[in-house]
């Protein structure tokens, strides 16, 4: 029972690592910076710079800030995947004392994946199902 536990909280930090490195990636990405050539910005450059290109403009000290944001992003994350782990859990719970027993969910198992995984979204979804379906098929 130990054993299921933690393979259960590796998947969700698995789940929430792997969506934070997708953000943190795509965040970087799409991150430019400017260099001194570049002619837009040079101090011999007649032309105007719009506001718009004034603000994908990265400075060096910016930079070395970037890090608090991807923490934070990352942290929050994995606590998403968690509490959303621990939704799911409580509602097996709360199904299998209301009744519902395992025979009756398999008959209706593909409607409530669907309707979960809709409302919630496919990360938080399956992470919500995973919890769901590990506690009460525990409990069956």
């Amino acid at each position: 029972m130990n054993t299921m536990k933690r393979s259960m909280v590796s998947t969700c930090t698995g789940l929430g690592l792997a969506a934070a490195l997708t953000i943190t990636s795509a965040m970087s990405a799409g991150a430019t910076q400017l260099t001194d050539e570049d002619p837009a910005h040079s101090s011999s450059a007649t032309t105007q710079v719009s506001e718009d290109e004034a603000l994908v403009d990265v400075s060096t000290s910016d930079v070395d800030t970037q890090a608090v944001p991807v923490i934070a992003i990352i942290i929050a994350v994995i606590a998403m995947g968690g509490s959303a782990h621990a939704m799911g859990t409580e509602a097996a719970r709360k199904a299998y004392y209301a009744g519902l027993r395992n025979a009756e969910y398999q008959s209706i198992k593909w409607t409530v994946r669907a309707t979960v995984v809709t409302a919630l979204g496919p990360a938080l979804g399956g992470t919500f199902m995973v919890g769901f379906e590990n506690q009460f098929y525990a409990m069956s």
